[in-house]
Order: C-alpha cells, then sequence, then structure tokens
C-alpha cells in the first residue's frame, strides 16, 4: 500500500455588502413554469409575467381567466420554435410579503409567453408578449392569424380585460409605460404596416419596431420600424417624462439612422447594441450611438432621474458589457466589461445613486461572490454540462466596483435562469425566473425573490464545495465539503485533533448540522468550514453552522436520491497536488515517491491517486473515525480511470478506503497502460462508468 498525501487549501474572504431573503415565491411547481417579467411598485407590490403549463397555478378567484387553455390546440414546431412554449401567458400581483394577490391565465388554445409587464397611475397592469393561439381574448381585431405578437391590460384586480389586441408577426421583446399610461412596446420581426406620420414607414425585411398604443387601446398612436441596410432587433425600452422613448438592441447595418450624433458611430464587429432616442410623436430619432459591443446578441436599457442611459449588453465576441451614457447620446460617461462570463445579460435597474444591478444567466464557475450572497456557488450540473444558473451583480456608481455579486438558483437546490429584476422604493431588489428544483428534471417551476440587500446574515453560509475539487455539485454520504461564508468560525483558525481515534464534531465552538445530523470536522474559521458529511446523509438534508450559539440559514443541497450511487451522479474530486482542485494530481509513484514532472511514472507501472465523493464502501465506514491500516474495503460505485486525451482506460487494481486517512477518503491504485501517452503533464480523469457532471481533468507525469 502506498504512503498518504494530504493537502488543505485556504480561501479567505472579505467583508462587503451582503443579503437578506424576505421572501421567496415558487409558482406552478406541477407543470412547466417560467417568469419572464417583471414591474414593481412603489408600495413594494411586484407584478410578474410568464408562461405556465400548469392547470393548477394559483390563479385566484374572479380572474378573468381562471382555467389553462394552452396546450388544448395542436402545439406545432414552429410554434414552439418561435415562442419557447406551449402553456398560456399569466399576470400576477404579490404584496410586499410575497402573497398572491390575484393571479389570471391569459391566453387561447395554444400557447403565449410575456415580454414585458408594468402598470399605469390606476394600478391597471399593462402586458405585452407572443401567442400562438388563433383564439387568443382580444377586445379589438387588429390583426389576425398566429404566430403573433399582443398588447393587452388588465383592471388593477385582474379580474376584466379593459383591452386587448394583436399585431403581425414579430416577436414582442419589451414593454414600458409612459407618463400617461400608454404601453410602450418593442420588438422585430413586425410584418404590418406602420403608421402614416412614423419615422420609418417601409421595412427592408426582418427589422426592428417601436410602437406607442393608444390610450383606449383601439390601435397605435405611432408605430414605426427601426431600419438600416442590415438588420435590428429592438429588445429593450424606457420612457421619460416628455413620452420620448429610449430603444435600445443589435444592429448588422454600419448606417444606423441618427448615429452621426451619437458618442460611438461606427458598427463594431459584425453586429453591435445600439440605442436610440426617438421624440414624442415617433416621428423622428433625436441620435442614436453604437455601443462597441461585437457579436451583440441582447440588450437592455434603463434611465436615471437625471436622464442619464444605461444599456446592459451581451456579445459573443466580447464579455458583456454595461455602459453609462450622457442625456444626449453624446458620450460615454463609462463604458465598462462585466466580471462575469454571462450567457445571457437579461435585465437592469438603477436606483437613484446611479447604483447598477445587473441580472441575468451565467456558465461561470467563478463569480466573485460577495459575503453574505443569496447563492455562493453554481451548482446546476445538468444543461449538456455546462453549469447554467442565475446571478445578481451590484455595481458602484462608477460602473467599477463590485459592491455585491451572487449566484441565484443554485444553493437551495435549484438550477435555471435569471430573466428578470426590480427594486422598489426602499431599495429591496426582487428577482424572477424559472428553475429546476433538483432532481426533478425538465419540470420548470417560476420564482420570485425579493432579497434586503443592505443586511447580513450573523453567520452565512455561500457555497459547499468538493474540498478535493472545489467544484459545487451533488453531495454523496462521506464526501469531504468545503463550506465557504461569513462569520461561520472563529477568526483564528482551528485544525480538527483526534479524540479516541474519531474527528470531533464541535470545533472552536462551532457545529455543522447536516439534515440535523452533526458532521465530523476537519477545520474551522471566519470564512471556511472543512467537514465530512455523514455517511447517513439523506439527498434532501440541508447545511446549518452553529456558531456559539447563532445558527445560519438552511443551505440545501440536492443529490440523487437513487443510492448507492450506480449510474448517478457523484460529484468525484481528487485531490491535487498544490490544493486547486487543477493542474497536477496528488499522486504517488509505485516506488512511494510523489509523481512530478521531475519524476514522472514509467508505462507500465502502478500510480496511487486520492479522492473524495465516490459515495459508500462495502462495508460502510463510521462518521469522523480514521480508516485502520490494512482496510481494504472496495467502494460501491464502480470507477474508470482515463489516461491522456485519447482516453485510454487504466487497469484498475483497488479502488477503496484510503488506509490511515479520514472515513470519506478513498484511494485508486491503478497502472498506466503500456501505450499510454508520455509527457509531464498527461489527462488524468477517474469518473464513475456513466458520468454525467462535468469532469475534473487533472494531469500526471508519464515517461
Amino acid at each position: 500500500m502506498f504512503r498518504c498525501l494530504w493537502i488543505f487549501a485556504v480561501i479567505l474572504a472579505t467583508p462587503c455588502w451582503a443579503a437578506v431573503r424576505d421572501y421567496s415565491v415558487v409558482l406552478g411547481d406541477t407543470g412547466t413554469t417560467s417568469v419572464t417579467a417583471m414591474a414593481i411598485d412603489s408600495q413594494g407590490n411586484a407584478y410578474v409575467g410568464g408562461s405556465t403549463g400548469a392547470a393548477d397555478f394559483p390563479v385566484t378567484p374572479g380572474a378573468f381567466q381562471t382555467r389553462l387553455r394552452g396546450f388544448e390546440g395542436f402545439c406545432d414546431f414552429l410554434t414552439v420554435g418561435i415562442l419557447g412554449a406551449c402553456g398560456n401567458a399569466f399576470v400576477a400581483k404579490l404584496d410586499p410579503n410575497g402573497k398572491i394577490v390575484w393571479a389570471t391565465f391569459l391566453g387561447g388554445s395554444v400557447g403565449e409567453t410575456v415580454a414585458g409587464i408594468g402598470f399605469d397611475s390606476g394600478g391597471n397592469v399593462l402586458v405585452a408578449g407572443s401567442t400562438g393561439s388563433p383564439d387568443f381574448p382580444m377586445t379589438t381585431t387588429i390583426a389576425s392569424g398566429v404566430p403573433a405578437s399582443f398588447v393587452a391590460k388588465l383592471s388593477p384586480d385582474g379580474s376584466s380585460l379593459i383591452y386587448s389586441f394583436l399585431f403581425s408577426g414579430g416577436m414582442a421583446e419589451g414593454l414600458a409605460v409612459g407618463p400617461s399610461g400608454n404601453a410602450y412596446v418593442v420588438g422585430f420581426g413586425y410584418f404590418g404596416t406602420a403608421t402614416p406620420d412614423a419615422f420609418q414607414t417601409q421595412s427592408a425585411g426582418i427589422e426592428g419596431y417601436v410602437g406607442k398604443v393608444s390610450a383606449a387601446g383601439t390601435g397605435w398612436d405611432y408605430l414605426t420600424f427601426l431600419s438600416a441596410s442590415g438588420t435590428e432587433t429592438a429588445t429593450g425600452i424606457a420612457v421619460n417624462a416628455n413620452g420620448e422613448a429610449y430603444v435600445a438592441g443589435t444592429t448588422t447595418s454600419p448606417n444606423l439612422p441618427g448615429a452621426y450624433r451619437g458618442a460611438r458611430k461606427t458598427l463594431s464587429g459584425d453586429s453591435d447594441a445600439f440605442v436610440a432616442k426617438f421624440n414624442a410623436s415617433g416621428s423622428g430619432v433625436f441620435w442614436s450611438t453604437y455601443l462597441g459591443v461585437g457579436g451583440a446578441s441582447w440588450a437592455s436599457i434603463a434611465l436615471d432621474p437625471s436622464g442619464s442611459v444605461y444599456v446592459a449588453s451581451t456579445g459573443s465576441t466580447i464579455a458583456p458589457t454595461l455602459c453609462k451614457l450622457s442625456p444626449d447620446g453624446s458620450a460615454f460617461v463609462y463604458s465598462k466589461s462585466t466580471p462575469i462570463n454571462a450567457i445571457w445579460q437579461s435585465s437592469l435597474a438603477v436606483n437613484a445613486a446611479g447604483e447598477v444591478y445587473l441580472g441575468g444567466t451565467t456558465g461561470s464557475l467563478d463569480l466573485p461572490v460577495t459575503p453574505g450572497a443569496l447563492e455562493g456557488a453554481n451548482y446546476n450540473w445538468e444543461a449538456g454540462y455546462v453549469p447554467v444558473a442565475g446571478y445578481i451583480l451590484k455595481l458602484d456608481g462608477t460602473g467599477s466596483n463590485v459592491l455585491y455579486a451572487s449566484y441565484f438558483g443554485g444553493g437551495s437546490g435549484w438550477s435555471g435562469e435569471l430573466d428578470a429584476i426590480g427594486l422598489d422604493a426602499a431599495g429591496h431588489l426582487y428577482a424572477a425566473g424559472y428553475g429546476y428544483p433538483l432532481p426533478a428534471l425538465f419540470q420548470e417551476s417560476g420564482f420570485v425573490v425579493k432579497a434586503d440587500l443592505t443586511q447580513s446574515p450573523t453567520v452565512w453560509v455561500g457555497a459547499v464545495v468538493n474540498s478535493a475539487s472545489f467544484v459545487a455539485g451533488t453531495i454523496v454520504p462521506g464526501e469531504l465539503v468545503t463550506l465557504f461564508g461569513a462569520g461561520i468560525g472563529p477568526a483564528t483558525p482551528v485544525a480538527g485533533q483526534l479524540v479516541d481515534g474519531t474527528l470531533p464534531t464541535e470545533l472552536g465552538g462551532v457545529k455543522v448540522l447536516v439534515g440535523g445530523v452533526p458532521a465530523p470536522l476537519l477545520y474551522v474559521s471566519s470564512g471556511q468550514i472543512n467537514a465530512v458529511v455523514p455517511f447517513e446523509y439523506s439527498p434532501t438534508s440541508e447545511f446549518q453552522v452553529s456558531v456559539q450559539g447563532e445558527t445560519s440559514d438552511a443551505f440545501g443541497i440536492v443529490s440523487p436520491p437513487n443510492l448507492p450511487f450506480v449510474d448517478s451522479r457523484p460529484n468525484i474530486g481528487i485531490f491535487t497536488r498544490d490544493g486547486s482542485g487543477q493542474g497536477q494530481a496528488a499522486a504517488l509513484n509505485q516506488d512511494g515517491t510523489p509523481n512530478s514532472a521531475s519524476n514522472p511514472a514509467p508505462r507500465g507501472s502502478i500510480v496511487a491517486v486520492w479522492l473524495t465523493g465516490a459515495g459508500n464502501s462495502d462495508p460502510p465506514e463510521t462518521d469522523g473515525e480514521i480508516t485502520p491500516v490494512g482496510s481494504l474495503a472496495s467502494l460501491s460505485m464502480p470507477l474508470l480511470v482515463r489516461i491522456g486525451s485519447s482516453t485510454t482506460n487504466a487497469e484498475i487494481l483497488y479502488a477503496g478506503v484510503a488506509p490511515g486517512l479520514v472515513a470519506g477518503v478513498d484511494q485508486v491504485n491503478f497502472r498506466i497502460p503500456a501505450d499510454a501517452e508520455t509527457g509531464p503533464a498527461v489527462q488524468l480523469t477517474v469518473q464513475p462508468y456513466e458520468p454525467l457532471t462535468p469532469l475534473q481533468y487533472l494531469t500526471i507525469a508519464i515517461r
């Protein structure tokens, strides 16, 4: 048997803004539901809209439409592709405590989506979206034929439809409410006709459009194309007190109307984000500007009280960008890349101090999470091996400093997307989207969360990751885990000492409870804890940290229920030489010396590595005990060891408990194939037979 290696990595957090969750509401948990639009009034009521296929969605008595009609008709491939859903639209009002005041379906026999929502001074709710239903409820017939876009206005109690009409083709992408209560709508692909005095009455193809709905909802005060020599989309809109519309979107045109007056006059790359300001009548453009976002695919927009313009955009060739423009559009106050690899940057809000809130969806695993964050790690292990989760960023008035950063929809066992954020007068943040309450995959539920970013919990757990790989994912019995947070332990770190051959379950005044069961502790400090998950861990257990009597909120991690781990999703982590979870594996050659670039293992020789997160052994181990020397209990889950980029399988000679180390650390001895690649950094993976999680790719040296 080989000698044992042990490495600890210590990561300390820096205090910053923090958050306390005021409420969290799940909508449509028995069917596919997504919340895609949100608006917050001055009293803290949240108006949300989206799409649902849940027949028992919590619509309220007396609502305009109390029965789900989506799925009655044939939802063809084209409709699904355009709309992305077959359920009905829904509209709901939540009070400041998250209680549903009213909720209604809104749709016909096929399906709808919601792109934007708002309210007027009388409390009426305006909503825009797209539909595939030929029998969508309408009060005015302006266009027929579907798919189509719609705009509708509901009474303050959601009981009646004040107006509703369809307009031909295209996709509605955003809605804003003007000072007189009119709905302003933007989108692209409109195939109808513009109003006679509009800025542009002719379209060259699939172009952007901007429209202002009449007060009575019988048609348009104006509807104009936004078109140049290429292709334009309009994805965001804001309206000032004068009724002037600011439109954000993307363009492939080098001759965007009005750009000669803007801060940036030339197109960046094949496509770019842009902003254009229209006059109140929709007959002209004051100015427009390119934003310099190569490969732009989306842009959202907000105004501050001074009239400055903020645009968040996502591009394929550069990092997501946040721009602040002067009120006349002639200069950038700043233009910065945001510190996240976002897949989708979909929502933007600005407070009176000019601090910017960004929300969207990311596959990043290294968001600069701040202490007190709602979620400290990206836990989604689905979506084609790309971990997808929502995120929230708060930036200071210069756009340079991150005041708050959090993943969203991961640590409570959720994975999915964040599609809308908002602020109330007291500065509370609201976020909405949809996700999968793991492990119930492919059953999307919508969520709405309200949080106070100015309050910090005394004891905060932000993330639970595998101690060897530092990757967030599923948690299995016996796994060595690292908890990151704030106030979770003593200022002076304390390392665990064996008591009668067993690790303590209380250390430095700290306890970690997993489903109420105390976990053995290896190390505790104010920002980090290393612990061992109890072997009786349940897939629905939650982590809580108790420090001198102060207890953190429950931190949920969901694991697959089909234990032991055959064809499931363990989160295997291999220990590394530098404790980073990356690079050179902590491996021993057959002669008992550490494997390294200067000491490679010869082909045909035996190498040992150590890992955690592989689950139970047979016979099982005991929590916190040191595995006796001579113990050879095998892992219950079969493994593969693969060597090199061609993934040659290595012969496994032993896969089981690690003698002399704490229960939960396992050892794998394997023989390097005679035809294996050679070099100082040959790829190594240790995995279950059917891995369904992102693998940890390490290296060993072979000669």
